[in-house]
């Protein structure tokens, strides 16, 4: 096939079937991907641990849909021995934001629609300062979709020529977690913020908070998980953030229905 592309589902991959997803993969010999952070990276891990050398050059890697964290990026880009570039825009249809180098600095579409970010009482946040972002769309022409509260957040890094800029989404207003007080805590600060050594032991985890002040770690144990391993994570979320911690083991950790990896659920009851 000289072109074309080929989709891969998410939520079929598992230990059983990664082996096939990279055997198809290496045959079909694409020059770019795109998809999921979740997905990629879990493949990238896959190729890195079984030390697989990929045999041709892929142009370059587009990550979207989910915030991509650092650990990612580092592990698709040492796998696939590429670049990657992030896009950020919802099915609403109201905002398409992309990447041009290493610095991640997004840049939205102003033919797509109007970005602004705001503080809390709607108003527009200096360069350098973290804000909701709200967009209104120059897209639908049935009607009006005008400054939708998407509950992302992000750095306003200025208007260039009409182009706003941003950095550093922070994803959906729940990839936090709450203190018993209320008080909110960013799940990058407590996690890709520190070094823990319990990640080479991990092969999956989620963070589930039902209580404030409280939460559930789902973990799918890699072979060399120890008692050590344990004992960090719930120390670091105590001595950090205040929060207490139990740890549940599993074998599989569900994907969203569009195939998607949640790293973080809050559902606090009223």
């Amino acid at each position: 096939m000289p072109y074309g592309r080929l989709s891969y589902s998410s939520l079929y991959l598992n230990r059983d079937t990664i082996k096939y997803y990279v055997d198809h993969f290496l045959k079909f010999r694409p020059s770019i991907l795109r998809g999921y952070p979740s997905f990629i990276n879990e493949i990238a891990e896959y190729i890195i641990e079984k030390d697989i050398n990929i045999p041709f050059i892929i142009k370059g890697i587009q990550l979207t849909a989910e915030c991509a964290f650092d650990f990612q990026i580092k592990n698709i880009e040492k796998a696939f021995k590429t670049r990657v570039f992030l896009q950020y825009g919802h099915s609403e249809q109201c905002v398409y934001t992309y990447t041009k180098d290493n610095t991640y600095e997004y840049y939205c579409s102003p033919f797509y629609g109007l970005v602004e970010v705001l503080d809390p009482h709607g108003k527009q946040v200096r360069k350098g300062e973290i804000g909701e972002i709200v967009a209104t769309s120059f897209y639908k022409t049935a009607m009006p979709f005008i400054r939708y509260k998407t509950g992302d957040l992000a750095w306003f890094e200025g208007n260039e020529n009409g182009i706003v800029k941003i950095k550093k989404i922070e994803g959906r207003t729940q990839d936090f977690v709450y203190r018993k007080n209320g008080e909110k805590i960013s799940i990058t600060a407590i996690v890709f913020g520190q070094h823990y050594r319990a990640f080479r032991n991990i092969k999956k985890w989620q963070i589930v908070q039902n209580k404030m002040g409280e939460i559930t770690i789902n973990i799918i144990k890699g072979e060399n998980f120890s008692k050590d391993d344990e004992l960090e994570i719930i120390n670091k979320f105590r001595n950090i953030a205040g929060i207490e911690v139990r740890l549940n083991f599993v074998d599989r950790i569900e994907l969203t229905k569009r195939g998607k990896f949640r790293f973080v659920i809050v559902d606090l009851k009223p």
